[in-house]
C-alpha cells in the first residue's frame, strides 16, 4: 500500500557545482578579473558587476545561509536543510527561473483582469542598442513613446465604437539578451486588446471595449509611428544629427554610465565580438553556413501583423483569448525568462562552451562557440544597472491609477490567506486590510509551479515546520560538518564532490 508521503512531490537540493556554467566561472572567473583589470590606461569593472558573480559562484550553497525544515511528528524526526540563493538579477538561472514564475503567478492572479491580452515585440535600429544597454533614463523614454503610440492605436479604434478617451492597460518586460547571450535590448510590452472606460461616476464599474480586429497597415502605421517619435526625441536631445540623422560623435560616449572595461564589454556583446583576451577584436564563431546579405532596409510587411520601418520591429500577432489564463502564464514566463538556459550549453572536445541557438539566425547559424573567457565577458555585459526596473506597469495598471482597484483582479479570498500564511508561518495570521505585495514565499512559489509542498513531511506525509534559520558562516561550518555535508562551493580551479544527505 502506498503511503501519503508517496503521493506528494518532493524537493531535492540542486547541485550547482556540476553545472557548466558553475564550472567555467568558477574555474575562470580570476584570472577574468585580472585580465580586465590589467590595462593601466582603462578602468576595471564595476562593483556590482563583481558582486554579481560573487553571489552567484555562493547561490545554492549552505555557507550564505541555511534553513532547518523538520517533521512535528516527533516520531517520524524527518528534517532536513535548505540552502539559500543569490537573488541576482543578471545571469543565475535559478533565481532568474524564480522570478520568471513569480511575475507569471503575480501577474496572471493579482494584476491583468479577464480580458483579452496582446503581446508587442518591439525592436530598436542597431545603433540604439548600445544606448539602451548603457543609459537606463533613454530606455524609459522610449518605452513611454511606444506606449503611448499604442495608446493612441486602441483609443483611435474604441472611437469608432463611442468610446472618447479609453484607458489602456499595459506591463512592460525590458529583455536585454538574444538567444546567443549577445546583448539585445528589445521591449516585451502585454497590452489589454482594447480599452476600459473612464466613468466621472465612481459608483460605476469601468466598462471593457475590445479593439480587435487588427490589420497590417495598422501594424505598420504603428511601426512608422514609433520611428518618428523616437527618432524626434533623440534629435530634440542630440543624441542625432538633425540633418544627417546620425549619432553625434560627441555624446556617444557620454551615454554610458559604466567604466572602461565595461563599456568596452557591452559594445563587443552588441557586435557579436570579443573584448578581451587572445582573441580581442575578432567575431564569435558560428557554426552553419554563412550567407550574405539580410535583405533591403525599406519599409515593409514582414507577416501577419508584423512590420518594419526605419529599422524599428513591431510584432504583434500572439493574442491571449479573456479565458485562456493558462496560455497567459506560459506567455509571462516567455517574456520573463532568464538570460541563460543550461539545457543550450555544452562542452567542446577542446574545453569551449557550444551555446545553442533557440533558432536559426537569418544566415544559418544554428549555435555559437565561446571559451570560457569568453562566456564569462559576455555574462558581465547582461548584468544590469543595480535598482533599475526592468518591469514597467502602464496605464490602469500603474500602481497609483485611480482606475486600478476598480479593474485588476481582486486579492485571494482572506480565509484562503489565512489558512496558508498559518500553515506556513504556524501563528495565527490576521485578515489582511491591504493588497498583498509582490513577493510571493519560496514554499508558496514551490507549490504552485512543480506541486511540491515543502512544509508535508517527504517521510510520514504530515506537517512540517521551519525550526531554525542560521545565516552566521562559522556556525553553519560546523553544523554542515557534522552532516557531513559541504558548507561551501568547492575553491577556483578545484573539482569537489558534494554529497547532499537525502536522510538530513
Amino acid at each position: 500500500m502506498e503511503t501519503a508521503a508517496q503521493n506528494l512531490s518532493t524537493y531535492t537540493p540542486r547541485r550547482p557545482q556540476d553545472s557548466i556554467l558553475f564550472k567555467v566561472v568558477n574555474d575562470n572567473l580570476e584570472a577574468f578579473l585580472k585580465t580586465a583589470a590589467s590595462d593601466p590606461n582603462d578602468s576595471d569593472l564595476p562593483i556590482y558587476v563583481k558582486r554579481e558573480f560573487e553571489k552567484f559562484l555562493g547561490c545554492g550553497f549552505y555557507e550564505n545561509g541555511v534553513t532547518r525544515v523538520s517533521c512535528k511528528d516527533s516520531k517520524c524526526g524527518d528534517n532536513y536543510w535548505l540552502p539559500t540563493s543569490c537573488k541576482c538579477r543578471g545571469f543565475c538561472p535559478s533565481c532568474g527561473g524564480r522570478r520568471m514564475n513569480e511575475f507569471a503567478i503575480n501577474i496572471d492572479e493579482r494584476v491583468m483582469p479577464e480580458v483579452p491580452v496582446r503581446q508587442y515585440v518591439i525592436s530598436v535600429p542597431f545603433p540604439m542598442r548600445y544606448w539602451l544597454m548603457s543609459n537606463h533614463e533613454l530606455t524609459l523614454e522610449v518605452n513611454r513613446i511606444i506606449i503611448r503610440s499604442i495608446r493612441a492605436l486602441l483609443r483611435k479604434k474604441s472611437r469608432r465604437k463611442g468610446v472618447a478617451n479609453g484607458v489602456i492597460g499595459a506591463v512592460t518586460f525590458m529583455q536585454r539578451f538574444g538567444s546567443g547571450l549577445n546583448s539585445h535590448p528589445h521591449y516585451h510590452i502585454l497590452v489589454v486588446d482594447g480599452v476600459f472606460t473612464e466613468n466621472e461616476d465612481p459608483e460605476l464599474v469601468p466598462e471593457f471595449i475590445e479593439a480587435a480586429p487588427f490589420d497590417d497597415c495598422e501594424i505598420a502605421g504603428l511601426a512608422r509611428r514609433i520611428c518618428t517619435a523616437v527618432r524626434k526625441h533623440l534629435i530634440k536631445s542630440k543624441y542625432l544629427e538633425a540633418i544627417s540623422n546620425e549619432p553625434n560623435p560627441d555624446l556617444e560616449d557620454s551615454l554610458d554610465q559604466s567604466p572602461g572595461v565595461h563599456a568596452a564589454i557591452k559594445k563587443a556583446s552588441l557586435v557579436s565580438r570579443i573584448a578581451l583576451g587572445p582573441r580581442a577584436g575578432q567575431k564569435v564563431r558560428r557554426i552553419g553556413p554563412k550567407l550574405f546579405g539580410v535583405g533591403d532596409a525599406k519599409p515593409k510587411i514582414t507577416g501577419d501583423l508584423c512590420a518594419e520601418y526605419g529599422g524599428f520591429s513591431v510584432h504583434a500577432n500572439t493574442r491571449v483569448p479573456a479565458k485562456d489564463r493558462a496560455r497567459l502564464k506560459r506567455l509571462i514566463s516567455y517574456v520573463s525568462r532568464p538570460s541563460v538556459s543550461l539545457d543550450r550549453l555544452s562542452f567542446t572536445e577542446n574545453g569551449d562552451i557550444e551555446v545553442k541557438l533557440k533558432s536559426a539566425w537569418p544566415d544559418g547559424t544554428t549555435a555559437l562557440v565561446l571559451s570560457p573567457f569568453e562566456l564569462i565577458e559576455k555574462l558581465a555585459a547582461l548584468v544590469p544597472y543595480p535598482q533599475k526596473n526592468l518591469v514597467i506597469y502602464s496605464g490602469f495598471l500603474a500602481p497609483n491609477h485611480s482606475m486600478r482597484r476598480d479593474i485588476v483582479p481582486l486579492e485571494q479570498p482572506p480565509e484562503k490567506s489565512v489558512t496558508e500564511s498559518a500553515q506556513i508561518a504556524d501563528v495565527a495570521v490576521p485578515v489582511p486590510t491591504k493588497p498583498r505585495s509582490r513577493y510571493i514565499p519560496w514554499a508558496v512559489l514551490l507549490k504552485k509551479t512543480w506541486g511540491i509542498d515543502v512544509f508535508s513531511c517527504r517521510t510520514c506525509g504530515g506537517p512540517t515546520s521551519v525550526r531554525a534559520f542560521i545565516s552566521d558562516p562559522a556556525q553553519i561550518q560546523k553544523i554542515m560538518a557534522g552532516c557531513n555535508l559541504h558548507s561551501r562551493p568547492p575553491p577556483v580551479g578545484v573539482s569537489i564532490e558534494v554529497v547532499y544527505d537525502p536522510d538530513l
